[in-house]
């Protein structure tokens, strides 16, 4: 059970995977779940499983816009990588890695490097994974901010706290803040981050967040859209409206690595050289 450490180690992973799911829960019976089962804030157990909590949240505003895509025309928010590159024959060959969208490609750890059973050191067990990075894209990785050519494997770290995922050069990413709920995310900025190389848009989608109101046309969208050639990210006019909607939303707006700057949408469409 939960005092076993490779039973911790399988845990985290379970709960890096979980963060870029669908539905992000913690099920089970015959041993505890709780965060604070797996030892104390500021060790590496509990450090890694918050981190994975704070990643999810992080991710509300693209998931709920992905997961309303999908809604619209039937495209799931978790694509194998080949549907988004058919071209590249080597996906065709690889069955652990996923796309998230168009944007982030996630390659989850599926086997134990400190741990075995019994809380069993593994002492020469390798602490990195190979991710087939696909063609036709240049690829940002998420924690250091390398980027890498497609068409190759890469080679990267994944200590316990690490998820190894990429980004696609283009994408447009909104992120929300790490939150206690998602009613209290709402009263924080929204950060749009934009990883450069290409041009890239993406269709942020909003609505009361609660009821089937959305059915009956409440909601709201807004396109983002990144010229890369000139560094432009425009913020279109906002489309829809739904029951208690802000008129105003705070955005952060930044290319990846780079300052944000600190804006204020009121639903007109507007431009951000970045």
């Amino acid at each position: 059970g939960v005092a076993d450490l490779g039973y911790r180690e399988l845990y985290v992973r379970w709960a890096q995977y979980a963060s870029v799911l669908p539905m992000m829960r913690s099920h089970g019976t015959g041993t505890p779940r709780e965060i604070w089962q797996f030892g104390e804030k500021g060790t590496p157990f509990y450090d890694a499983i918050e981190k994975a909590i704070h990643w999810r949240y992080r991710l509300v505003p693209y998931l709920y816009s992905l997961m309303a895509e999908g809604n619209r025309n039937g495209m799931p928010m978790l694509r194998i990588p080949a549907l988004v590159f058919p071209g590249d024959g080597e996906l065709r060959n690889i069955q652990d890695q996923m796309m998230l969208g168009d944007g982030l490609l996630i390659k989850p750890v599926t086997r134990p490097m400190y741990y075995g059973p019994h809380s069993a050191p593994l002492e020469e067990e390798s602490r990195q994974e190979r991710v087939w990075l696909p063609k036709g894209a240049d690829w940002y990785e998420w924690h250091s901010g390398k980027r890498y050519p497609g068409g190759q494997w890469a080679l990267v770290q994944a200590p316990l706290d690490v998820l190894p995922m990429f980004v696609r050069q283009g994408t447009v990413l909104p992120l929300g803040a790490v939150a206690p709920s998602t009613e209290a995310q709402k009263e924080e900025p929204l950060e749009i981050l934009v990883c450069p190389g290409a041009d890239g848009a993406f269709t942020l989608y909003d609505d009361a967040g609660d009821g089937y109101g959305y059915e009956k046309g409440q909601w709201a969208r807004i396109q983002l859209r990144w010229d890369d050639e000139n560094r432009k990210l425009m913020i279109g006019e906002r489309v829809g409206t739904y029951p208690g909607m802000k008129k105003n939303m705070q955005l952060r707006v930044h290319c990846m690595g780079d300052e944000a700057k600190e804006i204020i949408y009121s639903g007109e469409e507007i431009s951000v050289e970045l």
